[in-house]
Formats: structure tokens, sequence, C-alpha cells
């Protein structure tokens, strides 16, 4: 670059622009990635709670009858238990990308990884609470059909048992 004074001002001010902008955009995008993600472990915990609540519910059934019959009950905490298990790797993936991100560093870096990490936990109880509903749903319907009494014919023990 040659000494000419007006081409060193502007590439200055050039070069404090991309700096100050690239800086700020990175910022704000840790910010943005952080708020998120605290939302979402706030929103993973609601999800477990209800869970939970639902298996406190069904601990203190004592009305007669299955849960789930059909087995669409458990069809639908499978297909939960699944996307949580993406979710769980996607997560994953997202923590290797942010520590090879050469624009995150310190702590841009930390915070980002850290609020994955803690997401990741969210999924997991959720994910565990999601399991155990599951297992509370079959356990009181097995005990129930248990309950059934004796079957008058063998027709009403096969249509029984075809329910299981």
């Amino acid at each position: 670059m040659d000494c000419n004074v007006e081409r060193i001002g502007s590439s200055i001010r050039t070069y404090s622009t991309a700096v100050t902008g690239t800086s700020l955009d990175v910022l704000k995008a840790v910010e943005l990635t952080v708020d998120a993600l605290v939302k979402e472990q706030s929103l993973l915990k609601d999800f477990a709670n209800t869970a939970y609540g639902l298996i406190e519910a069904i601990e203190s059934c004592v009305e007669n009858g299955e849960i789930d019959p059909d087995d669409r009950l458990n069809d639908e905490l499978v297909r939960t238990e699944s996307t949580l298990r993406l979710l769980f790797n996607q997560y994953n993936n997202c923590i290797v990308s942010a520590r090879v991100d050469r624009k995150l560093n310190g702590e841009h870096e930390e915070s980002v990884v850290r609020e994955y990490k803690n997401t990741i936990e969210f999924i997991n109880d959720l994910y565990d609470a999601t399991y155990e509903l599951k297992e509370k749903v079959m356990e009181h319907d097995v005990d129930y059909s248990e309950k059934s009494g004796s079957f008058t014919n063998s027709g009403d023990l096969l249509a029984h048992l075809d329910k299981l």
C-alpha cells in the first residue's frame, strides 16, 4: 500500500467497521443462541413436570379401566422418545460445531457450549420421564387386565388376549 493518506484513512475505516460489525454479529448470535436454549430448557422442564404429574395420577388411579387399550398412547410415547433421541444427537452436534467455530472463542464458546450441555441434560430428564410414563401406563393396564377376572369361555379369553 502506498503512502496515500486518504486511502489509508479509508482502509482504516473499512477495517474498523468490518471488525466491529463482525464482533457485534458474533456477540448477538451468541446472545440469541443462549437465550433460545434457556427458553427451551424451561419448556423441557415443564414437559418433564407434566409427565411426572401424569405418572403420579396413574399411581393414584383407582378407577377400573385400561388407559391405553389400543396401544395408541404407547405408540405416541415411543415417537416422543425417538424425537428426543434425535434432539439429543442434534445438540451434541451443535456442541462440536461450536467448539470448532473459529468465530467463537473464550467466553463466547464456553457460554454456548455450557447452554447446549444444560439443554441436553433437560432432554435426558424429559426422556427419562417419558420412558417412565410409558412404563406406568403399561403396568397399570397389565394390572387392570389381571384383575378383570375369569373368563366364561375361550372366545372371551382370546378376545382379551388380543387386546394385550
